[in-house]
């Protein structure tokens, strides 16, 4: 299934705001429980909220919550703020 993981600025911009995306592994492991990814990211003018889709693999396997990263990175018309562009993406264990 995929996921939408939110992305937010701080303040609506009268410009188009793009930044590159990738996702990184930390517990949760690439191919196995995610689909690894890197795109782009658009705001509209005006939006806040964008979305970065990331596929999710279902297993049988009793093994915990699992943790990925995204990162976002070279920013048009805006600046990375935060944790330096990384947001943290949980992955509910339901077996």
């Amino acid at each position: 299934r995929t996921v939408e993981i939110p992305v937010y600025l701080d303040a609506a911009s009268g410009k188009t705001v793009t930044a590159s995306w990738v996702t990184l592994p930390w517990t949760a492991t690439q191919g196995v429980d995610y689909t690894p990814a890197w795109n782009v990211v658009t705001f509209a003018p005006g939006q806040t909220v964008a979305h970065i889709p990331v596929t999710i693999h279902g297993d049988q396997i009793g093994e915990g919550d699992e943790i990925l990263f995204v990162w976002v990175v070279q920013p048009t018309n805006a600046v990375v703020g935060g944790f330096g562009g990384i947001g943290v993406a949980a992955i509910s264990d339901d077996d």
